[in-house]
């Protein structure tokens, strides 16, 4: 690990750095962020990182080792947003559960064809891969017509499964 003095984080939409291995959070590192590394060592899950002149502990399996020169070609900042566009059913929520079941509404151009939002489908599909899932079922149904301008709305269900 010697060659290696930074880490990408795989985590989406971010992961969480504590105080101590298991700790309390202090901050949040954004996927695709690039943290310092402090300590990685080879037995255990933690990993000393530092973000933002903040230093503190993540876990190993959400953090990829880079170089120095992959790490000068990544500037990710922390965004609130993305965090708060997923929701999770009650049967789900933040647990580790085996499956995890989540729709996506797709608005349909007017004119032409193809959705106009497909990368909230992706997102989705990252952000659960990123936690240890594979999508397991898509399926997808017509949800109705917006009428006018509005095009069709189509309703994607994405059952995912533990690993």
């Amino acid at each position: 690990m010697s060659e290696y003095k930074k880490v990408r984080v795989t985590a989406q939409p971010a992961l969480n750095m504590r105080n101590v291995p298991g700790g309390t959070v202090i901050q949040k590192l954004p996927y695709g962020a690039v943290a310092d590394l402090s300590d990685w060592p080879e037995q255990g899950e933690w990993a000393g990182v530092i973000w933002q002149g903040k230093q503190g502990y993540c876990l190993k399996e959400y953090l990829y080792p880079i170089t120095e020169e992959e790490a000068s070609q990544t500037n990710v900042q922390w965004d609130e947003t993305f965090e708060s566009k997923f929701s999770y059913s009650t049967a789900s929520g933040s647990q580790n559960l085996p499956y995890v079941v989540m729709q996506v509404t797709l608005k349909e151009k007017f004119i032409g064809t193809g959705s106009r939002n497909l990368s909230e489908l992706e997102e989705v599909i990252n952000h659960y891969a990123a936690r240890g899932y594979r999508l397991h079922t898509l399926s997808t149904a017509t949800s109705g017509n917006m009428g006018g301008l509005g095009g069709e709305r189509i309703q994607a269900t994405l059952v995912f499964e533990k690993k």
